[in-house]
């Protein structure tokens, strides 16, 4: 008999314990429902419009200011450009003078400057364990088209 109050006098002391958490619970009126999250529904921006000889108008050789030098040739989508003796990097067309490659780690832009000659690389360098992007431009007075 002794066991059996000794397994039951504390079943019933958290029995007691939950019956008077739940009596202390302060008396709260129901919360109004929260407003949905708003969604704005736009139009789809029309795909860009690429033609070659788009391409074709910034194809040629560029020397940039860190002294590389730099093959641009058009694409059925955009352009591929080469830089030394590197493999051929395919870009495809964002826009009339903007490039990048699929997963977005290089990029450029062309016509830029008062002339149009010039332009900006931006590539995330292979094997860096830190987060960075080299930028490198040419200028109108080191851009060789």
């Amino acid at each position: 008999m002794r066991r059996l109050s000794l397994i039951l006098y504390p079943a019933l002391l958290l029995a007691a314990a939950g019956a008077s958490a739940q009596e202390q619970k302060p008396n709260t009126l129901p919360t109004e429902p929260q407003p949905a999250p708003q969604v704005q529904v736009t139009a789809e921006t029309p795909a860009f419009q690429f033609y070659e000889y788009e391409a074709e108008a910034i194809s040629g050789g560029y020397r940039m200011s860190n002294g590389w030098r730099m093959q641009v040739a058009s694409a059925s989508d955009g352009i591929v450009a080469q830089i030394g003796k590197e493999r051929p990097i395919r870009l495809i067309a964002l826009s009339n003078n903007l490039y990048a490659t699929r997963d977005g780690n290089v990029s450029m832009e062309f016509n830029r400057g008062p002339l149009g000659e010039d332009m900006l690389m931006s590539y995330v360098p292979t094997g860096s364990l830190t987060a960075e992007r080299v930028v490198v431009s040419t200028s109108t007075t080191l851009a060789q088209r």
